[in-house]
């Protein structure tokens, strides 16, 4: 049985909130690998994208690199859910010397070979107005 799609949100950024902080040991890394489907690619903030292998190329070597930041999911919603795909909608913010935010909408589908029954096929993240 899967998670609700909201809760694979949170429980991918709690990942990702352990694995910058260094919380969590190298080999949970395979965590990620499993939750992330062969095709992934993500669009940051940034506008440039990056398919699966560039993405945990470049995560793999953040293990610890910031020990003070907290990650947080606000406002999950699910826009679409047909059959085995769902669209979600989300804020992720990241705290440490600042307050940074990120609208984010990611494409789910439903896979025994998630973690937790879900596999991420795309995201497409939007800086955030800074809070006052």
């Amino acid at each position: 049985m899967s998670t609700s799609p909201c809760e694979e949100i949170v429980a991918l950024h709690d990942f990702f909130h352990a694995w910058f902080r260094g919380e969590i040991s190298p080999e949970s890394f395979r965590e990620l690998n499993a939750a992330l489907a062969d095709d992934f690619w993500i669009v940051p903030p940034s506008g440039r994208p990056l398919e699966r292998s560039a993405l945990l190329q470049l995560l793999e070597g953040e293990r610890g690199a910031r020990p003070n930041l907290k990650i947080s999911v606000e406002r999950c919603q699910v826009v679409i859910e047909e059959g085995d795909l769902c669209a979600v909608q989300y804020e992720e913010w990241h705290e440490d010397e600042r307050r940074k935010g990120r609208a984010s909408l990611a494409l789910l589908v439903r896979s025994d070979a998630g973690p937790r029954g879900w596999q991420w096929r795309y995201v497409q993240e939007t800086w955030l107005p800074q809070p006052v």
